[in-house]
């Protein structure tokens, strides 16, 4: 992604890892689709943190001090037993399964924290960062295990406090992270893969939207447009990914990795938003909940990418990041407000309205790249 970077690709053990992360994503998915509330929507986005962070730690820390040997190789499979017990106790997460869901995140933090105490002596350099990193981790799961033994709703405030302590601790680092730079050419690499698994949620909620459905044509109909709508998204995503850089300026890194939060949490509500379309009945208009969730979810999922993109700067014959970014913005907005203004459409019309949205500002897309060349 930066000029001079390497060559280094995706590993088949990062790949392997990722496999737990669909699961993880569907369990939370699935909170959306079997009860739509604002309790419900609250409790996906509380829960999608913590599981998206558990897959940054990793990733950024392969990305510093890959070790594709055996050692290596056994720490992976611990996080991944980790993150596998991770998704076991999401669909109670927040009831019976509390205590399970903040064990296993303390279990996948303190192998993150054993690996960088390890690199601290085996990496030349690399102490300060190492510490302070498995530092200000430490302290946060050392919330998340207090939490155990504290009842709810105090239960969740440390899961707050330790996230909130789990997220400001690299940035804490910057002075000194760039002792230790970090692969910018394998980064975006590894997030557009968790971003494509993301995606496949979208594309298994209108395929099992409309397998819940008999094959009438209404409901065919909006099965396919979800396709449609989910392919758009990813040209959106990808069609850009490569060819731009992240910008050299303050706080861009940070903009640029925290801004795939609420993409990748958006694209798994649109996923659960887009089966709750296309299996409710194609001749009624869409119940309010079900219409707020697919369009809020494409706007939000537009407007991430437009801070990503304005976090980038184009390399030569690219599309200008602040012209994409705006494209963005206003395909966010039209999402919003054919959600405010749809509300007597059937489902099949308002995937249509949504998915004319989405192919504008692919068309957009190909128009201004022509122009550039």
């Amino acid at each position: 992604m930066a000029e001079g970077a390497s060559e280094r690709r995706a590993t088949w053990i990062e790949l392997l890892f990722d496999l737990v992360f669909v699961v993880i994503v569907a369990e939370l998915a699935s909170l959306l689709r079997h009860r739509l509330d604002g309790e419900q929507l609250a409790t996906f986005a509380f829960l999608f943190l913590p599981a998206w962070w558990s897959w940054i730690g990793t990733t950024f820390y392969a990305n510093r001090f890959d070790r594709d040997d055996l050692a290596g190789r056994l720490f992976v499979l611990l996080e991944m037993l980790a993150a596998a017990a991770l998704a076991v106790s999401v669909p109670d997460a927040l009831g019976a399964t509390s205590r399970a869901f903040a064990l296993a995140y303390v279990a996948a933090r303190a192998i993150l924290i054993a690996l960088y105490l390890i690199a601290a002596v085996r990496v030349p350099g690399s102490g300060a960062l190492a510490r302070r990193y498995a530092i200000g981790f430490a302290i946060a799961a050392g919330l998340w295990l207090a939490s155990v033994w504290v009842a709810p709703p105090a239960r969740f405030a440390l899961w707050g406090a330790g996230m909130l302590i789990d997220l400001v601790t690299p940035l804490t680092a910057r002075r000194i992270q760039a002792t230790l730079p970090l692969d910018t050419a394998h980064l975006p690499e590894r997030f557009g893969l968790f971003t494509l698994i993301v995606m496949g949620e979208s594309v298994v909620g209108a395929v099992q939207g409309v397998a819940g459905q008999s094959w009438d044509l209404p409901a065919a109909l909006a099965g396919m447009l979800g396709m449609v709508l989910v392919f758009t998204l990813w040209w959106c995503y990808f069609e850009n990914l490569v060819g731009t850089a992240i910008r050299r300026t303050l706080l861009a890194g940070q903009i640029w990795v925290y801004g795939h939060l609420p993409l990748v949490m958006s694209l798994a509500a649109l996923g659960a938003g887009l089966e709750r379309a296309v299996a409710a009945d194609p001749a009624a208009p869409l119940p309010p909940a079900d219409r707020w969730l697919v369009t809020g979810a494409l706007a939000s999922a537009l407007a991430s990418m437009a801070i990503i993109d304005l976090a980038t700067r184009g390399e030569a014959k690219a599309i200008p990041s602040e012209r994409r970014a705006l494209v963005r913005l206003a395909g966010a907005a039209a999402a919003g407000l054919i959600g405010l203004l749809g509300a007597s459409l059937p489902p099949p019309a308002l995937m249509g309205c949504l998915t004319a949205v989405s192919a504008a500002l692919v068309a957009a897309d190909l128009l201004f790249r022509r122009r550039t060349l």
